[in-house]
């Protein structure tokens, strides 16, 4: 009988254990993505020289070739660099196209990825990119529903009535799910992260222009028909290695909002 009793005791104490362990760990994730979104904890290169670029089982398309950054409003880290790639993209050689990708992993996110594609869809977003970035970021403001987001946009490329019709239309709410499912397919972590030539990941590393320039040097080498040495930039995995980066499932992309619910997203 005594051994009896001893067994759930046993089995009870094993299973508070666990309980702690994994509570434990998931605040450990949960503090690091809070402080990775303020800039306060390092990326994927904390404690390692090695660049955070990975060719992706993907083939290369040179026709045209395309540099896409996938990125967010709410996130502090493209807050940062938006400045800096807007006047590299300029310097992009003839024949490669650039675009943005505003990626809806959250709520929140999914309201300013349908305010991003509808500013696009009328011609407006150069108007207010910036005025956004500074609006959250600088000035600490939210935006947690497309009827903010129209009032703020009103005069400026687009008056607020027309805004709302078309971010709460059926065209935008499939444009953000195409983004994000393409986000989802390359296995995008985090923000910022470039995709070039469909095939090389590039994330961030702490000198923004240190990755600007492996991105010209990635997109030079295609123009050339050949394929980029990654090794010799001193990234993580190159082409064709044993250590090929197969993308994982994505998760809140380091961003610096918390998830909120929305009043208003169109579906």
């Amino acid at each position: 009988m005594a051994d009896r009793r001893k067994k759930p005791d046993r089995m009870d104490r094993l299973r508070r254990i666990i309980l702690v362990s994994v509570l434990g760990a998931v605040a450990v994730v949960a503090i690091y993505l809070t402080l990775y979104g303020f800039g306060v904890a390092p990326g994927l290169t904390a404690g390692s020289s090695a660049k955070p670029y990975f060719a992706l089982n993907r083939p290369v398309e040179r026709d045209p070739l395309e540099v896409v950054e996938f990125f967010s409003f709410d996130c502090v880290h493209c807050r940062r660099l938006d400045p800096i790639v807007d006047r590299w993209q300029n310097t992009l050689p003839e024949g490669v196209t650039f675009r943005r990708v505003h990626v809806g992993f959250a709520p929140t996110q999914r309201v300013l990825a349908r305010a991003h594609e509808t500013l696009i869809h009328k011609g407006a977003i150069e108007q207010n990119r910036e005025r956004i970035f500074r609006e959250l970021h600088d000035r600490n403001k939210s935006f947690v529903s497309l009827e903010q987001i129209a009032e703020f946009v009103d005069g400026h490329g687009i008056a607020a009535a027309e805004f709302l019709t078309l971010a709460n239309g059926n065209r935008m709410g499939a444009r953000v799910a195409a983004n994000l499912e393409y986000a989802t397919d390359v296995g995008i972590v985090r923000f910022p992260a470039f995709l070039v030539g469909n095939r090389y990941m590039v994330y961030t590393v702490s000198r923004r222009e240190d990755t600007l320039s492996d991105i010209r040097y990635m997109v030079d080498e295609l123009l050339a028909g050949r394929e980029p040495d990654l090794e010799a930039l001193g990234a993580i995995a190159a082409p064709g290695s044993d250590t090929e980066y197969v993308p994982d499932e994505p998760e809140s992309a380091g961003t610096d909002k918390a998830e909120q619910s929305t009043s208003s997203t169109g579906n």
